[in-house]
């Protein structure tokens, strides 16, 4: 499947999925009230400074910082 999800794509299916879980993050920090720990926690993450990363390669800003800037 990854490798045919590759060649139609040419996106690597773990990026994809990246991708969507990170713009799910944008959108829960964008519009609910959960705190930064409980939204990463719900996306499935177990650490939340490895999220904050992800999310700030991903988005250019950490998510604090995104939050700040959509309120």
């Amino acid at each position: 499947m990854r490798r045919r999800f590759r060649q139609a794509t040419g996106v690597p299916l773990h990026a994809k999925y990246l991708e969507l879980k990170l713009d799910a993050a944008r959108e829960l920090l964008s519009g609910s009230t959960l705190l930064i720990e409980q939204a990463a926690y719900r996306l499935g993450y177990s650490d939340v400074y490895y999220f904050s990363r992800q999310f700030a390669q991903h988005f250019g800003v950490p998510p604090a910082a995104f939050r700040r800037s959509v309120q």
